[in-house]
């Protein structure tokens, strides 16, 4: 039973009660966010001089980073780029192709996709008007297929109309398109969703993080969507004798980004309710919608629709996983609480984390919405059309909010993190427009300025005339300032014109705004789309000025990625950066991000992880937050006591915000160990993963070392026994004959107990230090792994000594049967399919006569049909004791469109998985996860991950249940890469019949069968003796 003490948290004040208005000091926080995968996004354009090529540097590379570029195969620079990415090649033609290698760490990767060179300015992509008289308008930008390339969402409209105005208008469609002007799907939202800037506000993005983007918006029976599908009623008629819809049923749809297909659909929330309750009766205030992306967790991208602004303000906040919407939160300005919050909301809005505390919040203009659903701050300053967020004043800590404000009250700056008024401008007329960036060098920061404003300092002084255009501000040219972009022009203040779209034309009416302003390609500057006059085209424009700021690529940056997906919502407005972009501005900050192909989950969960999902994350923080006040919430109490007093108290919170940020790397206990002895174990003995064992450079122990590749992510990993659970101290005896620091990160049982430990050089590869830190062992068996965090490697690591740890000990084998269940690339096929074949068929050839092996796999089988066509249980009729259950499943529970087969991963997968695991230990036989083998995926110079998610949700499997694993997707993975395309190929069915990329030859189950031999010969289990 743990004892749960309130009062000392309330009384340390450490902020756990959220209320509108009043703030509590936070420390920042950073947690690690989900972003995407891109390409290197190489943009090459014929200027008078040469070929100008741009590229991106990503946000996860390091800023010792480099480049070489290559025109038709051949290199180009004499020396690595170091301080750009962009270069003018004087040789290249129109003809010319051109590639871009990174180099890290003195070592080039692999070649970027190719890129031709365009003739002009401007890629132009062929778009088809879904009707007479369409014109295109916003735009929205994601990877809707997952091939690193940006894609285009186009939003098209016809006869429409401001909420004010009667009028019935045209059906409005969304249509998704390729740079090469291949269209993707066509969405017709219907005539029961009216056209105008208010009402259909579009989010593309990647919301469920399986590296495609989704498309979700507001939609109504008679929405057809891109698979020919309606919604609801299709013959539904709701359109009133005015041209409003004010009745009939509302819906929120998520739509597969690459087929258009709706994935799911719920009730719009908040739904119209009484029109006149949102302050008119003819169906004005009641349809103002507006939409973002925001990480409400600090880590995943939620969803955020919202309804209304000039009275009552409503935002419902969703999650997207596994195909459906789960409902986060409801902030409701008719709430108890949240009444000072009603009126408070723009045309418009920005998201990102005011507060530091690592969780993004939700920016109406003169109000803020917190990441848990709560009011944070309102001024009562009322609505505006305009406004500007991120860090405006870079001398003044936190960021910033300019907002025009509507009724004579001019704009105003915020701080926004409190809400509190830096400087006002006063007009007596409507402000209808206010714009910021920097564009004089010598004033610190950005200027700003509003309609018939003077233009000032980011502190509010006065320092002359505003520009003519207050409107959009974009990165064009080569200096770190920013330029002007109004209608389909972009021009440097008090410098003229730098571009004229001609034949281009701007949308929204007097907005003049462009069909979408995002760093889509080539480096951090960024691009601007028009649609052409005739709509047949939209120009994605990009700049050839040569510039030698480097920064990566805006896209990586939250606020600025956010804003990107909030752009086309109601009166569009331009996006900013988390980090100031100006004269004098500092190095950027590294963002602290993941894309899809490197999740890490931890396998083992241990203290602080009180939702038992493998990881420890800002979801405990939250879930310790909510525990303390309300003990009813569903947590591990064991995992919550952090520091082992008996009680789950201040001191525990204390703690986890502690090891959040990074002050910890491990919870402390309170029983001191006992007095140590202490084992040493060689690392040549160990499991070296990119790495080999060595014994050429003296002064080791033992039989020799391991020496890491040169490369991130190499590992050396010990198995262990301690008998009881405690604090144990690690100590690692290494070389580093460099001059450079080689961190590498220490993990315990999967769990991360240091993330940068140093091991600094000790002279020579001849002279030994030891590094020494504690870690948490749990009793019985740990793993213990050193990783190396750079692309240098780690250093030659001699033993690691480990104070109360024995050698594990394995039980003799006496000979057993092993059970195989999956799927058709693990199953028996007679000679009449050759050459097909699975690796279930080859394994036997590993093993020796002791083992007998019993393939129950069979094609079309997923985890949950394999299970309800008793498959399982015929195997668990026949399993003895000591027997193995060998389990791969995955490729078929992947297929959504087939409801016998699909399985989603994060619940019926898992569900099911254990299934397998509770069966076979039911009957004393010990069960192994395997991870699905990889697929013929092969893009963008890597093999690629089919399966992400059901791999995740395996690992979380063996870790929630304690049992056996072995990662075949990274395995198989790690193979294809070392052997190359080329010779991957002939692994699989497409070499003999030109089609099949998942099933093997026989030389690819061969293969597979080796790769799953020789690990299961390093796990510490009877039958890794009778691998050959």
């Amino acid at each position: 039973m743990f004892k749960k003490v309130v009062a000392l948290l309330l009384s340390l004040q450490i902020g756990l009660c959220f209320m509108p208005i009043q703030q509590q000091p936070v420390e920042a926080v950073s947690f690690q966010r989900q972003m995407e995968d891109l390409d290197r996004g190489v943009v090459a354009v014929k200027v008078s001089n040469g070929v100008f090529v741009s590229w991106r540097m990503f946000g996860t590379e390091p800023t010792s980073v480099a480049y070489n570029l290559y025109r038709n195969g051949t290199k180009v620079n004499s020396t690595p780029i170091t301080n750009s990415t962009n270069y003018l090649d004087a040789s290249g033609t129109t003809s010319s192709t051109y590639t871009v290698k990174a180099i890290i760490n003195g070592k080039e990767q692999a070649a970027s996709k190719a890129a031709n060179v365009w003739g002009q300015n401007y890629l132009q992509v062929p778009i088809t008007p879904p009707g007479n008289g369409y014109m295109a308008g916003d735009c929205s930008t994601g990877d809707l297929d997952g091939d690193g390339e940006y894609d285009i969402v186009v939003k098209w409209e016809r006869a429409t109309n401001d909420n004010a105005n009667a009028g019935v208008t045209d059906p409005v469609y969304l249509e998704g398109y390729k740079l090469n002007g291949q269209r993707l799907w066509t969405i017709n939202l219907g005539r029961n969703i009216r056209g105008g800037a208010h009402y259909t506000q579009f989010m593309v993005y990647d919301l469920d993080g399986d590296g495609k983007a989704e498309v979700a918006c507001k939609t109504a029976d008679g929405t057809m969507d891109g698979k020919g599908i309606y919604i609801g009623d299709k013959n539904a008629n709701y359109v009133d004798a005015n041209g409003y819809i004010l009745s009939g049923p509302e819906y929120l749809t998520v739509f597969n980004g690459e087929t258009g297909a709706a994935i799911t659909t719920v009730n719009y929330n908040p739904p119209r309710g009484t029109v006149s309750s949102w302050g008119d009766n003819y169906g004005n205030r009641v349809d103002r919608f507006r939409a973002c992306i925001a990480y409400l967790d600090g880590v995943h991208p939620s969803l955020v629709m919202m309804r209304g602004y000039y009275t009552r303000m409503v935002a419902v906040a969703y999650d997207f996983r596994d195909g459906k919407l789960t409902q986060r939160w409801i902030f409701d300005s008719n709430n108890s609480g949240n009444s000072a919050f009603a009126g408070q909301g723009n045309h418009n809005l920005s998201v990102g984390d005011v507060d530091n505390d690592g969780f993004d919040e939700i920016l109406n203009g003169t109000s803020v919405i917190d990441h848990n659903g709560n009011g944070l701050w309102t001024t009562g300053l009322g609505h505006g059309d305009a406004m500007h967020f991120g860090d405006l004043d870079p001398n003044r800590e936190g960021l910033e909010v300019w907002t025009a404000l509507e009724g004579e009250k001019g704009a105003v700056l915020l701080d926004a993190k409190t809400g509190k008024q830096i400087f006002r401008y006063n007009y007596t007329k409507d402000c209808g427009r206010a714009c910021t960036a920097d564009i004089v060098a010598s004033s610190p920061g950005e200027e700003m300025w509003a309609s018939g404003s003077p233009l000032y300092s980011a502190t509010g002084q006065n320092i002359g005339t505003a520009p003519g255009p207050t409107n959009f501000a974009i990165w064009w040219d080569g200096d770190e300032l920013r330029e002007l972009l109004d209608g389909t022009t972009i021009s440097k203040y008090n410098a003229g014109t730098l571009l004229s779209a001609t034949g281009c034309v701007s949308i929204n009416g007097t907005k003049a705004t462009p069909c979408l302003q995002a760093d889509i390609l080539g480096d951090w500057r960024e691009e601007v789309i028009f649609a052409t006059s005739d709509n047949r085209a939209l120009r994605i424009y990009t700049t050839t000025d040569i510039t030698n700021r480097r920064i990566y690529t805006l896209m990586h940056d939250p606020i600025y990625r956010l804003g990107i997906a909030w752009q086309n919502t109601a009166y569009n407005q331009p996006p900013h950066t988390g980090f100031f972009i100006g004269s004098g501005m500092k190095e950027p900050p590294i963002p602290n991000i993941y894309t899809p192909n490197n999740v890490v989950v931890i396998d083992k969960p241990v203290r602080g992880d009180l939702n038992s999902d493998g990881s420890i994350d800002a979801i405990d923080f939250a879930l310790l937050k909510k525990y303390l006040l309300d003990s009813s919430e569903d947590i591990s109490e064991e995992n919550a006591d952090l520091n082992g007093d008996g009680e789950i108290n201040a001191l525990d919170f204390a703690l986890m915000k502690k090891y959040l940020l990074g002050v910890i790397t491990e919870f402390p206990v309170e029983d001191e160990p006992p007095t140590p002895f202490s084992t040493i174990f060689q690392a040549e003995d160990a499991y070296i993963f990119n790495g080999v064992k060595e014994n050429i450079n003296g002064g080791f122990t033992g039989e020799g070392y391991a020496n890491y590749n040169n490369e991130k992510s190499s590992y050396v990993e010990w198995t262990i026994n301690v008998e009881k659970a405690g604090v144990q101290t690690l100590k690692f005896r290494y070389a580093n004959g460099t001059n450079a620091d080689r961190p590498m990160e220490i993990r315990v049982n999967g769990n991360v107990v240091s993330s940068s430990t140093s091991f600094v050089p000790t002279g020579s590869w001849t002279a030994w230090q030891e590094v020494v830190l504690t870690a948490n062992l749990v009793a019985g068996i740990n793993t213990i792994r050193a990783s190396s965090t750079t692309d240098t490697g780690g250093p030659n690591v001699d033993y690691l000594e480990v104070t109360n740890a024995t050698a594990p000990t394995t039980k003799p084998f006496n000979g057993a049967t092993v059970y195989l269940c999956g799927d058709s690339t693990v199953m028996t096929y007679n000679a009449s399919y050759y050459p097909q074949a699975g690796w279930g068929q080859m394994i036997w050839k590993y093993f020796d006569s002791k083992v007998t092996f019993s393939n129950h796999a069979i094609g079309g089988r997923s985890s949950k049909n394999f299970v309800e066509q008793g498959r399982l249980d015929a195997i668990l009729n026949v399993i003895k004791p000591n027997d193995y259950l060998f389990v791969q499943f995955g490729h078929n529970d992947a297929t959504v469109n087939n409801a016998d087969r699909y399985a989603a991963p994060y619940t019926t997968y898992k569900e099911y998985l254990k299934k397998y695991v509770a069966g076979a230990r039911a009957k004393g036989a010990i069960p192994v996860l395997i991870t699905p083998v990889a697929r013929l995926n092969y893009s963008n110079g890597a093999f690629k991950n089919d399966f992400p998610d059901y791999c995740i949700a395996m690992k979380q499997v063996a870790s929630e249940e304690n049992v056996l694993l072995i990662d075949l997707m990274t395995l198989s993975l790690n193979y294809l890469t070392s052997i190359g395309y080329n010779e991957a190929y002939k692994l699989y069915l497409v070499s003999s019949n030109g089609t099949d990329y998942t099933h093997f030859t026989e030389a690819g189950a061969d293969a597979m069968a080796k790769i799953i031999a020789q690990e299961v010969k390093k796990l510490n289990i009877p039958l890794a003796s009778a691998v050959k």
